[in-house]
């Protein structure tokens, strides 16, 4: 079996953990697709264009920029009182 081929069935069982929700959805992405990336040939860090490290640091800065979103609605939301149950509509 090829590099490519085993790092698509890990790619699908990453998937399909990630579904089921039996693991922690980040650190499973974070550790599935770096286990199919090695195996498919991708060097963790060095000088090539493309590598694991340059990968995961670009990947995971969205991440971090969305949860803020998500968290800074929350609190807008919290703040507002639309999380208040016993709040007596007028």
């Amino acid at each position: 079996m090829t590099g490519v081929i085993l790092a698509q069935i890990v790619v699908v069982v990453t998937l399909i953990l990630m579904i089921i929700g039996k693991t922690p959805m980040y650190i499973t992405a974070v550790v599935g697709s770096t286990i199919a990336a090695l195996l498919a040939g991708i060097p963790l860090y060095g000088a090539d264009p493309v590598t694991i490290k340059g990968l995961l640091i670009g990947g995971l800065n969205p991440v971090l920029i969305d949860m803020g979103g998500i968290l800074l609605f929350i609190g807008i939301m919290q703040s507002g009182s639309t999380h208040d149950i016993n709040k007596k509509s007028e």
